[in-house]
């Protein structure tokens, strides 16, 4: 099932850290699926979860309407609405009430949340979805710009505004890339779309710093772009992850597996076909199918978009054997220091058992994922 709730947020995850900051204030399933994935339909009454998206409906979903679409909720005997909201700032207290069970967040705002004066959300992040940075650094193919070291003399830096949340930890960046902001760079406020697309494209700005999905919309629309690579440090951030209240993960362990499990499955059944896994999000959200161009045309394109966050879903670092959901302690405590060095903390004490917990990680985990991945490539 699939609700929406109207707010006034922007509609944007990925300005995270100045909504973090009010948010402290605020404190159909296919049995023929099923029977493919080698299972029954389950016999006893489904348990219903709603759960949280912090955006309207977009392709960076793909794989929440993938678990309804194909029934791997249901194989988990799991009624899950998805209810989506206009914001983290909406999403996070709805989360903290229990208004829903589940919810799309991000680590940093129970840490800032734990800061002395500030009164702490009973959250937990109990699955680590999008598992690297969602904000990137594109510039021109031909530029000469190489490495973060090469934004200086004066170059423009475009962002979605001057207030935006990623800021502090893009100042905190190129920081330690020994670069000074007003001397060797300066931001430009783009906004995103149309506008952003642009600026870019007329040479306005040197570098742009948004996220994936929408430098691959400045892709699509006819810009050949190059990824700046960023320090692991900054690149291997936790972006998004399930989380709920302390209360429902210690009281609701159970449900919190299945519900894991199904989404773990489902991302590996859509990184198995990736334009079938388009091809249902159309159908399940009609009014974000685009009008231009040819039905094959329209899923390519939304393939490269939604690949754009989904792939950051299997990332792991090197040597460390991927296990969906996992956080590594590692890179939530470089969240401490950036988050310290862009001045949005003063203490970076505090517990990492308040703030992840992977104690769900083996249950999620426990599934064959070649039976999951043979069944989704056959699908058309």
């Amino acid at each position: 099932m699939v609700n929406y709730f109207l707010s006034f947020d922007y509609p944007s995850e990925e300005n995270k850290m100045n909504r973090f900051q009010r948010i402290l204030g605020v404190a159909a399933s296919s049995l023929v699926a099923l029977v493919a994935l080698g299972a029954a339909a389950p016999a006893c009454a489904q348990t219903r979860v709603s759960v949280g998206l912090n955006t309207p409906p977009g392709l960076i979903f793909a794989v929440e309407y993938l678990a309804v679409g194909q029934g791997f909720f249901k194989q988990e005997g799991l009624d899950v609405e998805l209810v989506a909201f206009d914001g983290s700032g909406v999403v996070i207290p709805q989360i903290a009430q229990q208004r829903v069970l589940i919810g799309r967040g991000n680590a940093d705002v129970v840490i800032l949340s734990r800061q002395a004066g500030r009164s702490p959300l009973p959250l937990r992040c109990f699955y680590n979805v999008v598992r690297r940075s969602a904000f990137e650094f594109i510039v021109p193919e031909a530029s000469p710009i190489r490495a973060i070291g090469d934004i200086k003399g004066g170059k423009k830096v475009g962002v979605i505004s001057l207030a935006a949340g990623n800021l502090p930890a893009t100042r905190a960046l190129l920081a330690e890339a020994g670069l000074k902001q007003g001397t060797d760079f300066e931001f430009v406020a783009v906004g995103t779309g149309a506008i952003a697309v642009r600026t870019f494209a007329t040479g306005q700005i040197d570098v742009l710093n948004l996220w994936d999905a929408e430098h691959v919309g400045v892709e699509l629309a006819g810009n050949r772009i190059r990824q700046i690579p960023q320090p692991a440090k900054f690149s291997d951030q936790v972006s998004s992850c399930w989380m709920a209240h302390e209360d429902v993960i210690r009281d609701k362990t159970d449900v919190l597996a299945r519900f894991g499990r199904a989404f773990a499955k489902a991302s590996y059944a859509c990184q198995a076909n990736w334009p079938f896994c388009v091809k249902n999000f159309y159908a399940m959200n009609l009014g974000a199918r685009p009008t231009a161009g040819t039905e094959a045309e329209q899923i390519e394109k939304g393939v490269k978009i939604m690949r754009s966050r989904v792939d950051k879903f299997f990332h792991t670092p090197p040597g460390v054997p991927l296990r969906m959901g996992e956080f590594q302690e590692s890179s939530i405590r470089d969240s401490l220091d950036i988050l310290a060095a862009g001045g949005q903390i003063a203490s970076k004490d505090i517990p990492m058992g308040v703030i992840f917990t992977n104690e769900l990680v083996g249950e999620i985990n426990k599934f064959d994922i070649k039976s999951v991945t043979d069944t989704a490539k056959a699908w058309k």
